[in-house]
């Protein structure tokens, strides 16, 4: 028997503008934010279509809502869940969630600062393990890194194959990815000629600056706050630079410090212990 009322989706690229019109009425840009292009999403979005599955829900307007996940090897990612702000507190998200995730586990996401969206998660078996910092610049000077340090660019199948040599899963695809949006150039530090870290910088979407799109340090070193400032400075070409970093890496305080800002936060959520190591891997909580 069929029971009646909205049910979740498969998205198509036929979607995606009216999914990055969700997002903008969920995340406005400031009043100092420059308005994006239209279509700035579309690369994002149809990484996310290719990469995972995304589920949208409709009313007759179009779609209201969307969820995207991404298996990442170690455990399935929610990367998206937006509810237009008129159709929230209905039940649409949880509607999304559930069918995205279906019965996979492990899993795990990034929860966003609306208090809404964290009870959602726990919900559906996750739990809060640290949170998630967003630290920019602002142009202030990055703390020098370790002379020993030195960093270099590589192509993305040298990116992922460190990544591998660090014990990681293949993320080729992903890094051909990244190394496509605009200013987008993979790296890796390294320390007496061996590899300590693997990462990828770009421009950042909205608003000028840069962005680190990915940091992975290699699991055996102790020092994880020498890659993170050879990282940066690498990346930043000069300008004002943005990472999402665990609250509970020693580099936060360096950072701090040096007069980088707190603009954002949100929290890292999942269903066990051990599936993103927030001392080694610093990541875009969209695909980890």
């Amino acid at each position: 028997m069929s029971h009646g009322g909205p049910r979740p989706r498969p998205a198509t690229p036929a979607d995606f503008p009216a999914l990055e019109a969700i997002y903008v009425a969920t995340d406005p840009p400031s009043a100092d934010e420059p308005v994006a292009p239209a279509g700035w999403m579309s690369r994002y979005l149809g990484f996310l279509f290719a990469r995972g599955e995304m589920l949208v829900e409709d009313r007759e307007s179009g779609p209201i809502g969307f969820a995207a996940v991404v298996d990442v090897g170690r455990a399935i990612h929610v990367a998206d869940l937006f509810v237009h702000p008129a159709h929230q507190g209905r039940g649409v998200g949880a509607r999304l969630l559930r069918a995205a995730l279906g019965d996979r586990w492990p899993r795990m996401t990034f929860s966003s600062d609306d208090p809404r969206a964290m009870p959602l998660y726990i919900r559906t078996g996750m739990l809060p393990r640290w949170p998630n910092l967003y630290l920019d610049s602002k142009g202030r000077g990055i703390p020098a890194a370790p002379p020993s340090l030195s960093v270099r660019a590589v192509s993305p199948e040298e990116a992922a194959a460190t990544e591998v040599g660090f014990g990681g899963l293949d993320r080729l695809a992903d890094y051909e990815h990244w190394a496509g949006q605009p200013g987008a150039q993979s790296f890796v530090a390294e320390e007496a000629g061996r590899p300590v870290a693997v990462g990828n910088g770009r421009d950042r979407w909205r608003i000028p600056g840069r962005w680190i799109d990915r940091l992975i340090i290699d699991p055996s070193v102790d020092d994880v706050v020498g890659p993170v400032l050879a990282a940066l400075e690498f990346a930043a070409r000069g300008q004002p630079i943005s990472i999402a970093i665990a609250g509970l890496h020693p580099a936060v305080r360096v950072l701090v410090d040096a007069g980088f800002r707190l603009y954002d936060k949100d929290t890292f959520m999942a269903s066990e212990d051990g599936l993103l190591d927030p001392l080694h891997h610093i990541v875009d909580p969209g695909v980890p």
